[in-house]
Order: structure tokens, then sequence, then C-alpha cells
């Protein structure tokens, strides 16, 4: 466990860097099981706000630190990778996660513009947000395997080097000094690892095919956020049985790829008749970090942000005339910035 512990790389050390990044290696000869360092991660409970209940599991987020070598590896491993899902145009083109050129503005952008633009024509729309729960933790290994063969096309050593990088995994969990015992890592992507986010994408591959077989239906993602809107005329109120099948069938694809939706947040937005949706809606919603509102005027978010700009210049002001204004640019400044967007 102390093989890079220390500042100088003796030989050895140097021949086991080669066989990990070196090229010229077969992959099948460095399978990360024989370097069990490099698969066992360590927890770390955060809890997520200070007024929830410390003693309720769901209250914290799991911040997993993984050996830097692992990640020098994974880096390599990413890098070829997304090349190859790049040239061969294997993303799903309305993905916004964790991509090149990509962001929660690129997602935010397409929805509102798509909304705003059925507005004008006098539609009337409806906004589902979709939210999984522990979708990172709940990923099945075969499933993810089969998915990275016959979507992504891997096969041979490269498909046999995933399948090393996720068996044999384990963690433990740290608390203050005190230290659990090592637990086998079944299922989930690594957390806090360069290639977990970008397996969790591949593993969500086929959701396309059954979003986009709902002709009316239109869809866009961000990692696991799913928005989810159709727009209709308001005396075309039937279509809505549309988007209760559409979601039948989103829970039914979740339910056989062990992913689970979130209904306590299943918010749709409208000012008409829903039916069984009625009881979601909800005068604004928080998506992707921006309050929508139901006429997409963004006033409650302006309002919101210019609120929390003032919190933190009170609070810059009653620190010490010789503070660092780069402190500024840390806190207020990033404040002004979102107010602009």
């Amino acid at each position: 466990g102390q093989l890079f512990s220390r500042p100088s790389l003796g030989p050895f050390r140097l021949l086991l860097l080669f066989l990990l990044f070196s090229p010229s290696v077969p992959v099948c000869s460095r399978q990360l099981r024989l370097l069990w360092f490099l698969v066992r991660s360590v927890i770390h409970p955060l809890l997520k706000k200070p007024s929830l209940d410390p003693s309720l599991h769901s209250s914290y987020r799991p911040i997993s630190k993984l050996p830097f070598i692992s990640k020098i590896l994974e880096k390599v491993v990413a890098k070829q990778l997304t090349a190859a899902l790049d040239e061969h145009n294997i993303y799903d083109c309305f993905q916004s996660g964790f991509r090149r050129a990509h962001s929660t503005e690129t997602a935010l952008l397409r929805v509102s513009n798509d909304l705003l633009t059925h507005s004008d024509a006098g539609d009337c729309s409806v906004l589902v947000l979709l939210d999984l729960t522990a979708a990172f933790d709940t990923v099945d290994h075969h499933l993810l395997l089969e998915r990275l063969k016959d979507w992504v096309g891997l096969s041979g050593s490269a498909l046999e080097w995933f399948s090393s990088y996720l068996s044999e995994r384990s963690f433990s969990v740290a608390v203050s000094k005190f230290r659990s015992s090592t637990t086998s890592l079944t299922h989930g992507v690594p957390q806090s690892s360069v290639l977990g986010t970008l397996l969790f994408l591949l593993y969500l591959l086929p959701l396309q095919h059954t979003l986009s077989s709902f002709k009316g239906i239109s869809y866009h993602l961000y990692a696991d956020d799913i928005q989810l809107y159709i727009s209709f005329k308001p005396h075309e109120m039937s279509k809505l049985q549309l988007l209760h099948t559409c979601l039948d069938s989103i829970k039914t694809w979740m339910a056989g790829s062990f992913l689970q939706l979130n209904e306590d947040k299943l918010v749709p937005k409208i000012r008409n008749r829903l039916g069984q949706l009625a009881s979601h809606t909800k005068p604004s919603v928080r998506n992707l970090g921006v309050t929508f509102d139901p006429a997409l005027t963004l006033d409650s978010h302006v309002s919101s942000l210019v609120c929390s700009s003032f919190f933190h210049l009170r609070n810059i002001a009653k620190l010490t005339p010789n503070l660092n204004l780069r402190l500024f640019g840390g806190n207020f400044q990033h404040e002004l910035l979102k107010v602009s967007h």
C-alpha cells in the first residue's frame, strides 16, 4: 500500500508505471485485479446541509478518495474512450452531462428555447423533471459490460480491461479517526473516479430509444437528470395521455436497469388540468440550478440570486479593508455572473 508513498521512484516502480500506461503493453497484462491498491477506495460521509438530520443515511453525500495513480490511469483510458465515442457519434445527442462543449447551460438553453417557442405559438406545455435515487450506486456491472459491448462496440482486451476495472473493487468508510472493515463493491460505478461518470452515461444509452420512440415528446438529459416535455394546442389535452404512457415506459426501463426514479421529485409544470399529474405540480421548480416559473420569466430566479449576492456583499463589508480582492471574485462575483446568465 506504500508503493507510491516515497518521493523517488525506484526501478520497480518505474517498471510498474510502464506496464500501466505504455500503449505497447497489451491491456490484458495489466489487469487491475493484480493491483489491489488501485481498486480500493475510502468513503468519507459528508452532511449535505447543516439543517439535515445527521442520524439519517440519506442526509450524507459519500465522498470517495481514490489513489492518485488510479486516477492517472483512468484519465488515459477516458481520453481514448472519449475520442472513440466522438469519432463514431455514439453519445446520445440530447445528453449534456460530462461532455466536452456541453453543460447545464446547453441543456437549459435548448429546453427553455423550445418551451418559449411553443408559448409564442399559443401552445400549452408540460415539463416533467425526473431524478434518480442513488443512480451511480445501483449500476449493474453485468448490464454495463453488455452495453459497452453492444452499444459502444468494445470487445477483446478493451472489454476485458473494463471487466477487470469493475470487478473485485472494495471500499471502507472513514468517520473521524474510525474506519470500517473493507467491503466488496458488487454494483455501481466508483464514486469520484474519472471513468465513473462516463460509464454511467454509456449505461443510459439504451434509454434514448425508449424516449425517442414517443413522437411529440422531447427530452434532454444532464447525467441522471431528465427533462421531459410536450407541447400542444389548448384543445388537445388528450395528448397528455402520451406523456403518461411515456412515463410508464421510462419506469419499466429503469426497473430493468436496476435504476429507481425519485418520485418525490417528480415535477410536471402546466397551468391547465393534468389528471393524475396534478398532485405533483408546483408554482416554480429548480431545474439544473435555475428556477423555472410557469411563464419562464426567470423573475424568481433573478430575485433569489440578487438576495444571495447582497448576502455575500454584506458579509464581505464586515471584513477587514485590507482583504485580498481575490476573495471577492470567489464569492460575490460568482453570484453576479450567475445573475447575468
